[in-house]
């Protein structure tokens, strides 16, 4: 009985074919990328990207519960913003993360972020609640956050100390 030793249409590569005439690696990246040929990880990253007229780069491809882009390369899961302000502009300075200029978390354009402290990030920049609460000058009774009148919690928050004692003489029941 004659044998016929089949091989994947792809050149240089001798498994054998599962589907199409490729074998089952081949396929499968054809499946993910549309494409049998390797491609490097920056052509793969711009084909996710879609230009908006604000200037932003939108990741059109998997993204995390925030917004946030995902981009695999070299065989790790990475922030896809992070990633393209490594390629594009420099390595992010130890201790910083990055601030989107924009306030778009699915933008990727590397121009749109800039590296700063966590606490620029969060307080100063940010549109949260602790950002909100740190801009804060005054109590909900009107007295000013200075630092005589401010009292941080072990938590780290801050009460004002003329309604804390308000409060604690409220407290106290007459004898």
């Amino acid at each position: 009985m004659n044998t016929i030793s089949r091989a994947c249409s792809v050149v240089e590569c001798d498994r054998l074919p599962v589907a199409r005439g490729w074998c089952l690696p081949h396929y499968k990246r054809w499946r993910r990328r549309g494409t049998t040929h390797d491609i490097t990880p920056e052509q793969r990253f711009f084909t996710n990207v879609i230009e908006a007229d604000n200037g932003c780069w939108l990741w059109a491809a998997s993204k995390t519960a925030a917004g946030y882009g995902k981009f695999t390369a070299n065989g790790a899961c990475v922030s896809a913003h992070r990633w393209a302000y490594q390629l594009l502009i420099a390595e992010i300075p130890v201790g910083l993360s990055l601030d989107h200029l924009c306030r778009n978390p699915s933008c990727v354009n590397p121009w749109h972020l800039d590296p700063v402290t966590d606490r620029v990030n969060v307080v100063v920049r940010g549109r949260g609640l602790t950002a909100e609460n740190a801009r804060k000058t005054h109590c909900k009774h009107g007295h000013e956050f200075t630092r005589a009148n401010t009292y941080i919690t072990p938590r780290g928050t801050r009460n004002c100390r003329a309604c804390r004692a308000a409060a604690h003489h409220r407290s106290k029941k007459p004898t």
